[in-house]
């Protein structure tokens, strides 16, 4: 869950539990609504985490284009053009039909079923732990953005309080919280194997750096991470939100207003006109979550691989590589404990860019050659681009557009 989305969840959860604060004596009311809404968050985990996986791997699956003797030319031979209709060209994110090295699953519906084939039922919900913990953390920064007393008075604040200095600072400051479970999270339903975290110090050991080990501050310094999440927040967050407060602000929720008093001569409030619509508003609005979707994709396909590259092998990997005296994993009171390395796994649920040199099955297992790192957001699009093509960029399409639309409209 998206710090926003914990805004919006917080703002709709005690606009239904403001009639329960307004009765005296509530305590047992509020544990009852906390019960019914842990209740509906465990559904609503248990729904989206086998899509959140498996749109995971669709995008981090690395399908580099092969060399194949079609695509061989002789000297001085002309490559020749092939024919795209106005609707082709329109369609950046074609596929164009290039063999691909490393397992092609088109789509997140396949993927599922290939998780399901190959790990089970379990495999479709990896990560949850941590899904729950990061939702459980969006939600509290969501609430002392919020504030207590404003939680607790029954009233909801208006959107338009969301906007200006408080509203860029909760951006940046719940985006930076929840980069590192983010990482956690992402790397986890990646990983050749499935983690226990159980044992979260193997886990760790597992899908971090030594140095992101150690100190865990270096996640923030993995190229372009940090820029891909800040720009996310913003254009699907805040600044959809703003222009939608200025050109469809029927869609806003009516602010609550105490009711007149018996000597008030004038009543100000909600009315009819706060619903609306005006055309031109509509149509810039409708043109502006087109653009919108347009950009988010690509940047959703990106951070992705942003958030599961590392540039150094695993941490569990350098510890079991080490030598024998400074090998900590290598005493016989360890030996069960052990964490498998990533090299000791069967067949991996996708391809990973192999952009280090280390013993992990998913860069070595399907024969793709090492490349260099991603340095950034655009270097990151440009490589996609030339060593994959545009239909990279564009996987998940469709859930991007349902998690970012109904919110916006809703």
């Amino acid at each position: 869950m998206s710090p926003a989305a914990a805004a919006i969840l917080l703002h709709e959860a005690h606009r239904r539990g403001s009639m329960v604060v307004a009765a005296p004596g509530s305590t047992s009311l509020w544990l009852l609504y906390a019960i019914v809404f842990g209740i509906e968050l465990a559904i609503v985990v248990g729904i989206t985490v086998p899509f959140i996986v498996a749109l995971t791997c669709v995008r981090v699956n690395y399908l580099p284009k092969a060399v194949s003797l079609d695509n061989v030319l002789e000297d001085g031979q002309e490559p020749m053009q092939q024919h795209r209709t106005l609707l082709s060209r329109l369609l950046w994110w074609r596929a164009d039909g290039s063999p691909r090295i490393g397992p092609e699953v088109q789509g997140v519906l396949p993927m599922m079923r290939r998780i399901r084939r190959m790990e089970g039922m379990r495999g479709l919900y990896r990560g949850t732990t941590l899904v729950v913990v990061q939702t459980m953390v969006d939600l509290a920064v969501a609430l002392l953005f919020i504030g207590s007393k404003g939680l607790f008075s029954g009233r909801v604040r208006p959107m338009r309080d969301y906007f200006g200095f408080s509203g860029i600072l909760f951006t940046v400051v719940a985006s930076l919280v929840s980069l590192p479970l983010d990482v956690l999270v992402r790397r986890t339903m990646v990983h050749p194997r499935m983690l226990n975290w159980s044992r979260p110090q193997d886990s760790l050991a597992c899908i971090l750096t030594t140095e992101e080990y150690h100190q865990p501050w270096r996640i923030y310094q993995n190229p372009g991470v940090v820029a891909a999440l800040l720009l996310r927040q913003f254009l699907a967050g805040f600044v959809t939100m703003l222009v939608r407060h200025w050109a469809m602000p029927a869609l806003e929720p009516i602010p609550d207003t105490m009711p007149a008093g018996p000597d008030d001569t004038s009543f100000e409030g909600p009315n009819s006109t706060m619903l609306k619509i005006h055309f031109f508003g509509a149509l810039f609005f409708f043109v502006w979550v087109l653009l919108t979707l347009t950009a988010l994709v690509p940047l959703d396909c990106i951070y992705m691989r942003l958030l599961t590259q590392m540039t150094s092998p695993s941490h569990a990997n350098v510890t079991a590589s080490a030598p024998a005296p400074y090998n900590h994993q290598s005493s016989g009171t360890d030996t069960e404990q052990r964490p498998m390395l990533d090299a000791d796994a069967a067949e991996p649920l996708i391809s990973i860019r192999p952009c280090i040199e280390q013993p992990t099955s998913a860069t070595t297992y399907f024969g793709v050659a090492p490349v260099e790192p991603y340095l950034g957001l655009l270097d990151c699009a440009q490589k996609m681009t030339r060593e994959e093509g545009s239909e990279s960029l564009a996987r998940g399409a469709t859930f991007t557009a349902m998690g970012y639309v109904p919110p916006i409209f809703g």
